[in-house]
């Protein structure tokens, strides 16, 4: 992977119990689309979740009737067995998880294509 070309951007938020789940997705995945939008890209395919894509709709809309995201960024949901592509988000996930609980070694494989955003 090191060798494509890959620009990655991972939001993380650290929380602590009293957190939900979901919030800190959300959270996370607001920063992520306005950064993308920001940046000029204009598809972004999301992985389905099915019956839980509602709260990342629900979010889109909020994003972009506020403006923090344009009208023109294309988001799509789909299948990992329909959009092969999505292996490459869960392993650059998947070495950014790893790195913060201490095992750096795929991280470092792909550090200059990783932006990390650590949220509060």
């Amino acid at each position: 992977m090191a060798k494509l070309p890959l620009h990655s951007i991972v939001t993380v938020r650290i929380h602590d119990k009293n957190v939900r789940h979901e919030r800190a997705r959300l959270l996370c995945m607001e920063r992520l689309l306005y950064e993308l939008d920001a940046a000029g890209v204009a598809m972004v395919v999301l992985e389905s979740r099915y019956t839980d894509d509602r709260f990342d709709r629900s979010l889109l809309t909020s994003l972009r009737r506020s403006r923090r995201v344009s009208l023109t960024m294309k988001v799509s949901w789909e299948s990992p067995n329909d959009e092969p592509l999505l292996w490459a988000a869960d392993a650059v996930v998947g070495a950014t998880t790893w790195w913060l609980d201490g095992e750096p070694r795929y991280f470092n494989a792909l550090a200059d294509q990783i932006r990390v955003i650590c949220l509060e």
